[in-house]
């Protein structure tokens, strides 16, 4: 979306939705159902590989964020010295 770029807010949901649809591919009923099977397969995957470029990034932006706040502290302590 245009408010979340990086789609780390839609990590929850994305968490939501691959733990809803995990239960169902794991019924070994389904896959005696291809018209069912196949989509919620493509789905899950779709799902899965949108949750790890969401993660990836998350990662991305916490290290970024520890290093700025590594960063500040140091500058905080060095004009304190001064």
């Amino acid at each position: 979306s245009s408010s979340d770029p990086t789609g780390i807010c839609r990590l929850p949901a994305l968490e939501g939705e691959a733990g809803r649809l995990e239960p169902q591919l794991a019924d070994p009923a389904l896959y005696a159902d291809q018209a069912r099977f196949r989509p919620l397969l493509e789905r899950f995957k779709a799902c899965r590989a949108d949750l790890e470029v969401a993660l990836a990034r998350w990662e991305e932006r916490q290290l970024a964020l520890e290093r700025a706040t590594a960063k500040y502290e140091r500058e905080a302590r060095e004009s304190g010295e001064g």
